[in-house]
């Protein structure tokens, strides 16, 4: 056995090398690993001389164990107890007794058994059940269990005890195997009876194969205590059985007492050297503490009892430990975390000194926290077993960085008695000696500065504190402290600053942000101060000082703005409103129900008034419709039906009558409503509507009626359950039911049967019928009268577009932050890699997030626009702002219901799960392509209005803004192409702002002056419909093209130079998407579209490095995205307890 026994250089290589000097392994001389070896009586004497030589000249610990030629020594070593001081990973102390082992002598039926009798086992049964009542007691009292019900107290990691197999010797022919199988091991509730029946059993003089097949039957039961009681009496009545010794070892590590199971299997295989079960059981259990190459030892002796999966195992975990220790000396800390947990991962689940090294390395990156919850998680094994394990050295390595982790988590005393324990362990230890002198002096300084601060004497606290950082600069709790000395002396910027320090060291150190939120607060910094009051009080709903300082912050902050309304502040209040959120799965009655609530509350609770912002600041309105519609799609679109298209209508069409008549109920929701105008039969063809109101002069009424079934109003927001107003006398009503998506959103179908409206209702701003009938009108033509009557239309175009763009940031931010979290392939042998490395997601989502920055400063344009026309009401500019927002509405609304879909298939299977909201979101705005004019119908208009300046430009009319550039410089971009200029390619040249502009407005004016000449040929022969429809997909392409001019030309004017990047990835993508255009007409050279394609690679790579911080730009709260994969930190961890996991 020694020629192929592990070495003595390979038991102190790995870790020695990674803890440096004094490695975890022992040097033989130091170890109490190995046991004593002493003369049998009924056997020859042994030379323990001869057998320790033989230990150094073979070279191997388990060949010096077993013995010369791998024979066994005997006789067998025992165990008795004596009182150990436990040394556990929690702060608190205590003193157990621990068994440790003495020599006896062999014969059957006398020894010394296991507890604190020490005495003989008689041969007469004589107090026998007393004995054993005894011995069962004392093993649950050494492991602090409870009599009767223990179950499997496994360690934290342990996966294999459950499933280990006992060894049973004998046959029901009587015959005995010393290698047979037990099979699985089936783990069943505890039984009470079961330690009665234990010593009934007991108390009848019966033989050990009795003793070991009961401990078999609890072994199976998962009654593991019991059995080890029984496996313990079998052993003292015969202790020369290696299958008791096994069957020992397997209950000792189902309780998780693993360094004990060692030892019971190595005398296993003393008393049989080629015990394969036993070889196998070692191998596991060395495997488990990390001991490789004794695990592969013995798995090589293991026979048939191990395969090849068991030793590829072991070396997949000892080249993790080989990447550990270069990695170590390498100062590769991150690298250092990944292989250790590869290496537990791996099998090594219960190495002390594997934990130990990863909290070693999370503490040189300044992670305390998760140092630990690494030694919190790890194996807990006493100290007299790790002094047997890994003899003192090793023992006193494990102790330093338990003293290390303890003094980082603030645990001082605790920290002093583990690194004083070390050093009396490993007196030469230089590392132990100097952590000693730094946990003292930092103990006295905490000690010191905390009676100065009792004593109010705070600048000699200060100084005390600062003291103690001199000598540990990452102490979060001495930071903490001198931050409170810092707020005492007035100091708040400072205070924050080490808050600040310390809450990067632990993120859970909730004492540092309750301080941080104060003088956060004291600063006058109320953002800042909510932030940390909003995670304090997710962290300690009851906490009243967290409440108050939360409800006062928000209050400032509200002053300091300047009132309400804004996007954060609805973000706020809803996040403090659990009852307001809305569920995952919610049925539709319930949700409409919901959304009723949260409007209600919106307008009655928080006091955000948005009807009041409808005329007088659009801008602001369409923000908090942004802000709830990122709470709620359906709210959103609930919202706009109350406030914008039948509060707006008021507004807009009525007169002060009416504004002073319904103005206070539909602005506090005691008058919700509607607006019917989509029929069955006509949606986008307003002009089409068959809907009747006839005046009945006699009465003074307006007479409603539905003259067939296409004229039922459909699809009407509000009407279903809320609209109060659609309940009239002659009204009937019925639900549209259930949809794709905005469940929330009571759709209705009305019906209309001589419904009386009295004529004072009629909102007659610009169009009025006399008492006598008679109809007159402000407004010349029907056109003007037509446009004026749709004119609140347009609003809801420019709410569109700008919620679209709102729920591409949402979406963006989800994909790209789980494309960063997430890790899939990577070269051979290294760490996986973000999946948004890959050139083929960078591709999805880089051009995406740039058009969600171009599309943000378009649609704010577009706002400043529409707030300008209700103002000036400048003819020009409603004409420009009407051919602007049909243009916006469906370009964006359509580009953002393709990158749904990207999102969802970029975030792979995780995106198919409702909680993470890309499906919901894709459903929801689906219909956003069809709202206030399909999209197809609203680019056509744009290309009507394209076709009309292009006319006016040739006759010397007057050209909307938008449209300026042809007027200026259409002739240039009708022009021949220059062909030097189509072969450049260089980089400067590309990302020339002139260039690209350029090239958009030379495709819209080739476009343009294509589709005019078009339309005039096929006129002749079609008539002027025929040949429009002709026409149609290129006046569509025209449209599509002159909004992307349109957005690039406000990006190029909007955007600072941090985002210059993005803009040129917006322009040359656009370019390259429509590469065959400009290649039809000469425009781009071949080699000037290779350049371009490579640089739009490029672009994407760039734009990657800093992806992070661009969707966090976007200042999207997650109580907003609420999807677990887009969080920030523990997103898998908030997607498990999701589905049921604690």
């Amino acid at each position: 056995m020694a020629e192929c026994s592990p070495v003595k250089k390979s038991g102190c290589g790995i870790f020695s090398a990674v803890f440096g000097k004094h490695g975890l392994w022992p040097r033989r001389s130091t170890s109490t690993g190995s046991l004593h070896i002493i003369k049998e009586d009924n056997k020859s004497n042994v030379n323990t001389s001869n057998t320790y030589t033989e230990r150094r000249r073979s070279g191997s610990d388990e060949a010096a164990f077993f013995g010369p030629e791998g024979r066994p020594q005997k006789p067998i070593t025992k165990l008795t107890p004596k009182v150990t001081a436990v040394y556990q990973q929690n702060p608190v102390r205590k003193h157990v007794e621990e068994p440790t082992r003495t020599t006896t002598t062999g014969t059957q039926g006398h020894g010394i058994v296991n507890g604190n009798i020490n005495r003989k086992v008689p041969k007469e049964s004589i107090s026998l059940s007393g004995e054993l009542e005894g011995m069962i007691a004392d093993h649950q009292k050494t492991r602090g269990m409870i009599y009767g019900n223990l179950g499997n107290l496994r360690q934290p990691g342990n996966t294999n005890t459950i499933n280990a197999k006992v060894d049973d010797v004998s046959k029901p022919n009587g015959k005995l195997y010393p290698n047979t199988v037990m099979g699985n091991v089936v783990k069943k509730p505890v039984e009470e009876k079961k330690s009665a029946s234990l010593c009934r059993a007991l108390s009848t003089r019966m033989d050990p194969e009795t003793l070991k097949f009961m401990g078999n039957e609890d072994y199976k039961n998962g009654n593991f205590a019991e059995a080890l009681a029984l496996y313990d009496a079998a052993i003292a009545i015969d202790p020369n059985k290696a299958a008791y010794r096994s069957n020992k070892s397997a209950a000792l590590a189902a309780l998780g007492r693993l360094v004990e199971a060692v030892f019971e299997c190595r005398e296993a295989i003393i008393i049989e050297p080629h015990y394969h079960r036993a070889h196998h059981r070692l191998a596991n259990l060395y495997l488990r503490l990390g001991d490789v190459e004794k695990a592969i030892y013995h798995y090589q002796h293991a026979d048939l009892e191990a395969d090849k999966d068991d030793i590829a195992k072991a070396r997949n975990v000892q080249a993790h430990l080989n990447k550990c220790t270069e990695a170590k000396r390498r100062r590769d800390w991150d690298s250092l975390v990944k292989e250790t947990d590869s290496a537990i991962n791996g099998g090594a689940d219960s190495a002390p000194q594997i934990f130990a090294l990863k909290a070693e390395a999370l503490l040189k990156l300044h992670r305390h926290e998760d140092a630990d919850e690494t030694l919190l998680g790890g194996p807990n094994f006493e100290v007299d077993d790790l002094n047997k394990y890994y003899g003192p050295i090793g023992n006193a390595n494990l102790l330093v960085v338990r003293a290390q982790v303890d003094m980082a988590a603030g645990r001082f005393d605790e920290a002093l008695e583990a690194i004083q324990r070390a050093v009396k362990l490993d007196p030469n230890n230089k590392e132990a000696s100097s952590v000693m002198r730094k946990a003292r002096a930092v103990a006295f300084a905490r000690s010191n500065g905390n009676e100065h601060f009792k004593a109010s004497k705070f600048p000699e606290a200060c100084a005390a504190y600062v003291e103690g950082l001199d000598h540990d600069p990452h102490n979060s709790i001495l930071l903490c402290n001198r931050a409170a000395c810092w707020s005492k002396l007035g100091h708040f910027e400072k205070a924050v600053d080490d808050c600040t320090h310390a809450l990067h060291l632990r993120a859970g150190y909730t004492k540092a942000r309750l301080r941080r939120a104060d003088c956060n607060s004291k600063l006058k910094k109320w953002e800042a101060s909510i932030q940390d009051y909003t995670i304090l009080l997710r962290e300690t709903p009851n906490n009243e000082e967290v409440k108050r300082g939360l409800l006062e912050a928000q209050m400032q902050l509200k002053k300091q703005r300047g009132g309400v309304g804004n996007t954060r502040e609805n973000h706020e209040f809803f996040e403090l409103r659990p009852d307001l959120q809305t569920p995952v799965g919610i049925l539709m009655k319930e949700h409409r129900e919901l959304c009723m609530r949260q409007l209600v509350a919106l307008v009655r609770e928080a006091k955000i008034k948005p009807f009041r912002h409808v005329v007088d600041d659009p801008a602001k309105y369409f923000a908090i419709t942004e802000a709830v519609g990122s709470i709620d799609v359906s709210l959103g679109i609930k919202l706009g039906v109350q406030f914008s298209l039948w509060g707006g209508s008021v507004l807009n069409l009525g007169t002060k009558k009416h504004r002073d008549k319904y103005f206070d109920g539909i602005d506090n929701v005691d008058y919700p409503g509607c607006f019917a105008m989509t029929e069955l039969h006509h949606g986008s063809n307003v002009q089409g509507l068959q809907t009747t109101a006839t005046f009945d002069p006699i009465t003074d009424e307006f007479i409603i009626d539905t003259p067939n079934d296409g004229a039922i109003k459909w699809w009407i927001g509000n009407a279903a359950v809320h609209g109060k107003f659609a309940n009239s006398p002659g009204i009937k009503i019925q639900d549209c039911g259930h949809k794709i998506g905005l469940n929330g959103v009571d759709n209705g179908a009305l019906r209309f049967h001589s419904v009386r409206i009295p004529r004072d209702n009629l909102l007659n701003r610009f169009g009025d019928v006399s008492r006598d009938g008679k109809y007159t009108s402000s407004l010349p033509t029907i056109n003007k009268r037509f446009a004026a009557m749709l004119g609140e239309l347009v609003g809801g175009r420019v709410g569109l577009a700008y919620s679209s763009v709102g729920f591409l940031k949402v979406s963006v931010t989800i994909a790209v932050r789980y494309s960063l979290l997430r890790q899939q392939f990577g070269p051979a042998e290294q760490p996986e890699v973000s999946i948004l490395d890959y050139q083929s997601q960078q591709h999805k989502l880089m051009p995406m997030l740039a058009s969600t920055y171009a599309f943000h400063f378009a649609t704010q344009y577009l706002v400043e626009k529409y707030s300008e026309m209700k103002k000036i009401h400048d003819e020009q500019l409603v004409a420009d702002v009407h051919a602007l927002s049909a243009g916006l509405k469906a370009y964006v609304t359509s580009y953002t219901a393709k990158s749904l879909g990207t999102c969802r298939e970029a975030c792979g299977g995780h995106g198919y799960a409702a909680v993470n909201r890309i499906g919901s979101l894709r459903n929801d705005h689906d219909i956003f392509q069809t709202f206030e004019g399909d999209n197809t119908v609203l680019l056509q208009q744009v290309a009507a209005d394209l076709l009309k300046q292009y006319k006016d430009k040739f006759q010397g009319g007057t050209l909307s803004v938008t449209w300026n550039y042809l007027r200026e410089s259409m002739n240039l971009y009708l022009s021949q192409p220059n062909p030097i200029i189509a072969r450049w390619e260089s980089t400067d040249h590309l990302r020339d702002p002139k260039f690209q502009l350029d090239a958009f407005r030379y495709r819209t004016s080739r476009l343009l002056q294509s589709a005019a000449a078009r339309l005039r040929k096929h006129s002749k022969t079609l008539g002027s419909f025929g040949a429009w429809n002709r026409c149609q997909n290129h006046l569509l392409t025209l449209a599509e093209s002159h909004i992307e001019s349109v957005i690039l030309a406000r990006f190029i004017k909007a955007y600072r130079a941090a985002l210059k990047l993005l803009c040129d990835l917006y322009a040359l993508d656009r370019i390259l998407n429509d590469i065959g255009t400009y290649r039809n007409v000469d425009y781009v050279a071949p080699n000037k579209a290779k350049a371009i394609h490579k640089l739009t690679d490029y672009l994407c790579f760039r734009v990657r490095n800093i992806a992070g911080e661009l969707v966090d730009g976007f200042d999207i709260p997650a109580s907003v995205t609420r999807a677990p994969i887009a969080m920030q930190s523990e997103a898998y961890s908030q997607y498990t307890h999701h589905v049921g996991f604690q």
